[in-house]
């Protein structure tokens, strides 16, 4: 046995259910990736494994789409080779999210309800569907995103944009747009109305 199969043994790994013999659907490989990076980097298999900590047969059965690792060995495979885990996905021209698809994303708040319309591999952007119930309220807290642009389009009702220096009041088709490293809170300020607003985040925060 390797050191690397060693480690991943201490480590609690259920590693014969990785190791399974079967081929990850077209969609899910990404062992070109991980192979091209490692060329790239000009380390051997022998190097990665050393620096992930995982076995060299199973570095080698990664890049041949062998099999399918779980998020921790994937999450030490990246850190090794100085990669993010949106880097190893195959990301598509086009893609068309219907409206009975939309994933929902956990971005906080009291009464929103936020709906991707970017797949998840969208490295640059993500744009969500954000629903306010009547009152909806994101907090006492002031908070701020890991991004570079925001922009907030008004599709439905009104929204109030609450910074720590300022208030801006929005209706139905105004749009916003600011350093969402800026401190702010978002409330739906009607009580009997839902408001609907399309929010788009450059890169994604998430």
């Amino acid at each position: 046995m390797e050191s690397g199969d060693i480690q991943e043994a201490d480590l609690g790994m259920d590693i014969s259910r990785e190791r399974k013999n079967e081929t990850i659907p077209p969609e899910a490989a990404f062992g070109r990736k991980v192979r091209a990076r490692r060329q790239e980097l000009r380390l051997t298999l022998a190097e990665v494994a050393e620096k992930s900590g995982l076995g060299r047969s199973f570095v080698s059965e990664i890049e041949r789409d062998m099999v399918s690792p779980s998020i921790a060995s994937l999450l030490k495979l990246c850190r090794a080779l100085g990669l993010g885990l949106r880097d190893l996905f195959d990301e598509k021209p086009t893609a068309l999210i219907r409206k009975a698809e939309r994933r929902q994303v956990d971005l906080g708040g009291h009464g929103f309800v936020d709906y991707a319309l970017t797949p998840r591999n969208s490295k640059h952007m993500l744009v969500t569907w954000t629903e306010f119930a009547p009152g909806a309220t994101a907090g006492d807290d002031f908070y701020s995103l890991d991004a570079d642009e925001e922009l907030i389009l008004v599709l439905k009702g009104a929204i109030t944009v609450r910074f720590e220096d300022e208030d801006i009041e929005m209706a139905e088709g105004d749009a916003l747009t600011f350093d969402p490293r800026r401190k702010r809170l978002l409330t739906n300020p009607l009580k009997n109305q839902p408001a609907v607003a399309l929010m788009v985040y450059v890169p994604p925060p998430l």
